[in-house]
């Protein structure tokens, strides 16, 4: 019984990692794109200071 626990908790890790994937893969640059977007938006320019 041990090792059938153990096949269907495998299987539900690679179903987990599957599903997730494509969510990481979007995330990762969607996290940059909004971060350098923040920093564009709050960081004040050179030219303001004259």
């Amino acid at each position: 019984m041990n090792e059938s626990d153990t096949h269907w908790s495998d299987h539900v890790r690679m179903a987990a990692y599957a599903g997730f994937l494509p969510a990481i893969v979007f995330l990762g640059p969607l996290v940059a794109i909004l971060g350098l977007a923040l920093v564009w938006l709050v960081l004040p320019e050179p030219n303001d200071r004259e």
